[in-house]
């Protein structure tokens, strides 16, 4: 209650965040660390903090305009009928038209046997 009234914030807002973060929107997270003096970051694996984005992880979306897990490797579809293999298999063999050739796919090079990265 103390820190609510000495933040300005509603005391329930801040019970809220103690309980659990999923519940709030992000503003209101950063609202809450900034009235504290505190900053939200990303960090990798070693605990370093992140401060580039690879230009994938910004432009690269699924046919519905979704990105991509951040687990999976994207790379650009190199254009041409037989890329990515799952549209070409659908595309040709399947039944019936899949729509447009996708521009990004996290499906391994199958010229290549794994994932390439496209360059920026």
């Amino acid at each position: 209650r103390a820190f609510a009234r000495a933040m300005g914030v509603p005391q329930s807002t801040v019970a809220r965040v103690e309980r659990s973060a999923e519940g709030c929107s992000l503003d209101t997270v950063l609202t809450l660390l900034a009235l504290t003096g505190h900053t939200l970051g990303v960090v990798d694996g070693d605990g370093a903090l992140v401060t580039e984005w690879h230009h994938m992880d910004l432009v690269a979306r699924d046919r519905s305009g979704r990105r991509f897990p951040a687990h999976l490797e994207v790379r650009e579809v190199t254009p041409g009928p037989l890329e990515p293999m799952w549209w070409t298999l659908h595309e040709y063999y399947g039944t019936g038209e899949c729509g447009p050739q996708p521009k990004w796919t996290a499906e391994r090079n199958p010229y290549f046997g794994s994932h390439r990265q496209a360059s920026g």
